[in-house]
């Protein structure tokens, strides 16, 4: 299981939709997702919710067992908690501080997949793993509806986890706008505080990645 690191991977496969020019860090995502426009959560850009900073009133995997019976075990799914009215308030301005939680990747890869008319999985497949060469099956965890669970939802073997890092390395030395999203991905894009369990060594975030890391600059 890639845990966390599926955050990574998801802004990863953002950056090739990027690059792909199907989509922009600076578009709202109350224009991408269904259910969100005129919402206060939907005046968040991807860039906004890369970074942890939504203003999502839901902070940490505040996710209720009620909501996941509903959304992820019932009737719901993804797309209906991302439009529920507990997930459509914030508590910040967009942009202005960070919290890290669940409700941004789920922002990003639902985005995503709205605004490609396909799966964030098939895409994830076709442009980010096809190009890794796995060599062992790959799991992508999804909801009922197919909608790709962005917070934890990769799971493949450490030899594959190794060949996507590589992958990420070789591709961040190049040029080019996916060379340049994965340079400012690798970078931090908003000063944080440290969280007693959570981030002891790190400094800054990037899009959807930890970094400078004190224990290994």
């Amino acid at each position: 299981p890639g845990a966390s690191i599926s955050k990574t991977v998801t802004a990863v496969t953002l950056g090739r939709a990027i690059c792909a020019q199907r989509l922009q860090l600076g578009d709202r995502i109350g224009t991408l997702i269904t259910g969100l426009r005129g919402t206060p959560i939907g005046e968040a850009t991807l860039r906004d919710a890369l970074i942890m900073s939504s203003g999502s009133a839901v902070h940490g995997h505040n996710i209720t067992v009620s909501e996941t019976a509903l959304h992820f075990n019932g009737t719901g799914s993804l797309g209906s908690l991302l439009a529920s009215p507990r997930f459509t308030q914030t508590v910040a301005a967009p942009g202005s501080s960070f919290v890290y939680k669940s409700v941004d990747p789920y922002l990003v890869s639902t985005a995503l997949q709205q605004a490609l008319g396909q799966p964030f999985t098939r895409f994830f497949s076709e442009s980010v793993l096809a190009e890794v060469r796995n060599a062992d099956p790959v799991v992508l965890d999804t909801d009922k509806a197919g909608n790709f669970l962005s917070t934890g939802g990769v799971r493949m073997s450490l030899a594959d986890w190794i060949r996507f890092a590589i992958h990420v390395r070789e591709q961040r030395a190049g040029s080019g706008c996916f060379a340049e999203y994965l340079q400012s991905m690798s970078r931090a894009q908003i000063r944080i505080a440290k969280i007693p369990g959570v981030n002891g060594f790190f400094n800054g975030y990037g899009f959807f990645t930890w970094v400078d890391n004190e224990a290994a600059p």
